[in-house]
């Protein structure tokens, strides 16, 4: 919930540095070992764990940028504090994109049995998901440079 309730509009520069520390600090927690890696823009957050010879790789691919929360008086709680209501988690970035990060997490909590890396990128490109309108078959520009790295 903390990741949730971390502001990282992209738009603004707020909060976005430290919503990547929190993505490296979960991804630690979770025995990956993270990397930070600086960009023309906000920072990427690449993570691997290798300890795991002859099983598939997983890649967690993502973003952990919001877009501003305007107009706050549409929102029934405060977009920043994430909250559970009716059985559903609610705060600015859920859907998008912070609760599958934290999925892609929650896989490696109870028994880390592949090979992965998770880079999870700042800002999406186009401010919308699209494979098939961007430069990369991933999603964004910035893949092929960690890729390769």
């Amino acid at each position: 919930m903390r990741l949730i309730a971390q502001p990282s509009i992209s738009a603004q520069d707020i909060g976005v540095r430290e919503c990547a520390a929190l993505e490296m600090e979960l991804l630690q927690k979770a025995g990956l070992e993270p990397r930070l890696l600086e960009t023309s823009g906000h920072p990427m957050v690449y993570a691997e764990w290798l300890d795991a010879p002859g099983k598939p790789t997983i890649l967690f691919y993502g973003h952990y940028d919001v877009q501003p929360p305007d107009p706050l008086d549409l929102w029934l709680s405060p977009p920043f504090e994430s909250e559970i209501r009716d059985g559903r988690i609610y705060g600015r970035g859920v859907a998008d994109n912070k609760a599958h990060s934290l999925c892609g997490l929650s896989s490696f909590w109870d028994s880390p049995s592949s090979v992965a890396t998770v880079p999870l990128g700042a800002v999406e490109p186009s401010g919308r998901w699209s494979n098939s309108r961007t430069t990369s078959p991933l999603g964004s520009s910035t893949y092929p440079r960690v890729s390769s790295s």
